[in-house]
């Protein structure tokens, strides 16, 4: 079994979570997912072709009970499934939508759609075109076409960045809250900000909780003044690699710039409950984009 090939099993167990292996390797895996390009489109290809075994049934019972139990659970990956659900459906009804005729699209964007429909629809005229390679295509044109499909993201990126510019949208309107330690680390030191801006209308937060156990918590959002906002009882955590994590999204709308914290109890044996404090500041001045397929953060000065 070449190498090639033996990467193509590792990282298909590693997403449906069937790899049995020491936490070390699995950090190594991670760190080459966001270091080495080849490996990180071959993740790509690997989620596409799950997704697209999933959508034709031709996948095992076990396998498909591992993609909704463990696959589909970042929001992200759900995503990618409804765009190849609709995708599919748009084949097998238009199979001939699938045409050379792509540019003039571009010329009505700037007129009549936001930076968020322009830069869409720059991925979904990419991922047309990848999950048609992918229903006749060889190996090799799959893998081809999933470097054309990443570098079409980068330029849908940076055409959402100018139309940001352009039309005065600051943010997208999702952002990213992560909560990797309880509290404050040290003395005067400043809680994690969050900066919001008037098109974000949803917050995705990742709260680190302490040890790796998988009893369910009460979540209580607490103002300074210990009002509560936003509470969520009984929530499970996400259990990997030794570590939980609470995986929640809240609306926006309900905070305002100020001090804020995530009151979480468990109640499972001794009763716990720990802080993580933050702060919400108002954006004005900067460009925050979230890449929500690799899970990064790209921040740029305006």
């Amino acid at each position: 079994m070449d190498s090639h090939q033996s990467d193509e099993i590792t990282i298909r167990q590693y997403l449906l979570n069937r790899l049995d292996a020491p936490p070390e390797f699995l950090e190594r895996l991670d760190q080459r997912m966001l270091m080495d390009d080849e490996f990180s489109e071959m993740v790509d290809i690997i989620e596409d072709e799950i997704i697209e075994e999933y959508l034709e049934g031709t996948m095992e019972p076990s396998d498909r009970e591992a993609v909704n139990r463990h696959f589909l659970r970042p929001p992200q990956r759900k995503e990618k499934l409804r765009t190849a659900r609709l995708l599919q459906r748009h084949l097998e009804t238009a199979p001939a939508a699938v045409s050379t005729k792509l540019t003039p699209a571009v010329h009505w964007w700037s007129h009549s759609r936001t930076w968020a429909e322009a830069a869409a629809c720059v991925l979904l005229i990419a991922s047309v075109t990848y999950m048609a390679v992918l229903q006749r295509g060889s190996r090799s044109e799959i893998a081809q076409s999933g470097r054309e499909l990443t570098k079409e993201r980068g330029n849908s990126a940076a055409l959402a960045q100018e139309l940001q510019l352009e039309r005065g949208l600051r943010q997208p309107s999702m952002v990213m809250l992560s909560l990797l330690q309880p509290g404050r680390r040290s003395p005067g030191e400043p809680a994690p900000e969050l900066a919001v801006g008037v098109a974000v209308r949803r917050i995705h937060v990742e709260i680190a909780l302490p040890g790796a156990s998988p009893a369910a918590r009460d979540i209580r959002l607490e103002a300074a003044s210990g009002k509560i906002i936003w509470r969520q009882a009984d929530e499970p955590p996400y259990i990997s690699k030794g570590a939980s994590m609470l995986i929640l999204d809240i609306p926006a709308a309900i905070l305002e710039p100020g001090d804020y914290q995530f009151v979480v109890t468990r109640h499972v044996g001794t009763a716990e409950t720990v802080l993580y404090p933050f702060h919400v500041s108002t954006l004005m001045h900067n460009i925050e984009f979230m890449n929500f397929e690799r899970g990064t953060k790209v921040h740029r000065r305006g």
